[in-house]
């Protein structure tokens, strides 16, 4: 029986190179074109076999080596991301208390920094559980990432506490459309009408709406339909290394005739 998962176990995987980052495409649905990816934590271990990154993100986060994971995977994603066409971002999750960490926002611009990217290439992801911490702190974080270039994105909305009065006092680029409620929409009455209320929120608030979680054409019609702008789901990719992100690239071109370079 293999002894529990402990943050030492987190930073030997790191060193080792048995957790990497997976890149998952983010594809606008008009254009059919790649809008950037989302960095996905994936580990493979020896002993372990495939660990699901629900059963090491919590441990890494109260092991205090959470934002080493963070760090670490950016940095292996930008030596490539330089190479990217420019119009390409990088969407990479924060949890609540990384995102209102003082430091972190430093840190991660000295990565970019380092590798001779702009802050505007990145995207953060943060949940709706960071708009219930203290307000004043919460805002002035999100105006000093975007102060510093970066775009933000509200992940898994309607799955957490946000309220509209609370959404409407925080200047985001783009909420996403929790998996959940894609996958189960054409069964689940409750589901459907998130997706259109979420897709309403977000034209009425001028920011842009993803859909996770898209498996099927038939999904994919209807969050076009109703004006979703951008998708992420097995239908595109599934998380990809950064060996196959030129494949990915080619079946969703950014532009016509993109500069492929890795």
């Amino acid at each position: 029986m293999m002894a529990p998962i402990a943050a030492d176990d987190i930073r030997t995987a790191l060193d080792a190179g048995h957790l990497w980052p997976a890149l998952q495409p983010l594809v606008h649905l008009r254009s059919g074109r790649i809008a950037g990816f989302e960095m996905l934590a994936r580990w493979t271990c020896p002993q372990r076999g495939v660990v699901s990154p629900i059963d090491f993100i919590d441990i890494a986060e109260r092991g205090g080596v959470l934002d080493v994971l963070l760090l670490k995977l950016l940095d292996t994603v930008a030596a490539s991301l330089r190479h990217w066409p420019p119009e390409l971002r990088l969407a990479i999750n924060l949890s609540p208390c990384q995102f209102l960490d003082g430091s972190l926002l430093d840190r991660l611009a000295a990565v970019m920094h380092q590798h001779g990217l702009p802050m505007s290439r990145l995207q953060l992801e943060i949940t709706e559980t960071v708009l219930v911490q203290d307000h004043e702190r919460t805002l002035q974080t999100i105006l000093a990432a975007r102060q510093a270039g970066a775009s933000l994105s509200l992940d898994d909305f309607g799955t957490g506490y946000s309220s509209l009065t609370r959404l409407q006092s925080y200047p985001f680029d783009e909420i996403k459309i929790d998996a959940s409620f894609v996958r189960t929409m054409d069964q689940n009455p409750d589901s459907f009408r998130i997706v259109l209320a979420v897709a309403g929120l977000g034209q009425s608030l001028k920011m842009h709406v993803v859909a996770e979680g898209i498996e099927t054409a038939e999904q994919l019609r209807f969050l076009r339909q109703h004006r979703c702008d951008i998708g992420q789901g097995y239908l595109f990719d599934k998380p990809i290394s950064g060996r196959e992100l030129i494949d990915s690239l080619r079946r969703y071109p950014c532009r016509p005739q993109a500069d492929q370079r890795l």
